[in-house]
């Protein structure tokens, strides 16, 4: 967990030495937060706890806009959208369809 303080903004927090290291990640920090953050991502405040996920995560749940190209390009996915495939036939079972994805529905990420 993390405590927002006055002025600090979300690639502020990614970019701490305690945190990521790296200003960029600071998506990980607002998909897991989504929730208490909103829709916008600039609108946390102080005081506000945030969860600062740690481990690479082996699920993900598919968000509005999301598809296999932009799952597999987040940096705690891999960080490489062309390993989309990777995402497809690890989730043939539930995917009849690459490009149909439900808002809600969690892929496993084969690692």
């Amino acid at each position: 967990m993390y405590v927002v303080k006055r002025g600090y903004y979300l690639t502020k927090i990614s970019g701490f030495d305690e945190i990521y290291l790296d200003p960029l990640k600071w998506r990980r920090i607002y998909r897991a937060n989504r929730s208490l953050v909103g829709s916008n991502p600039n609108l946390i405040y102080p005081d506000q706890e945030l969860a600062i996920p740690r481990d690479w995560p082996s699920h993900v749940e598919v968000r509005p806009g999301d598809n296999l190209w932009r799952i597999a390009g987040y940096w705690e996915v891999y960080g490489d959208r062309l390993q989309w495939e990777r995402l497809y036939e690890a989730n043939r079972d539930q995917l009849r369809d690459p490009n149909m994805l439900k808002v809600g529905q969690v892929l496993v990420i084969p690692r």
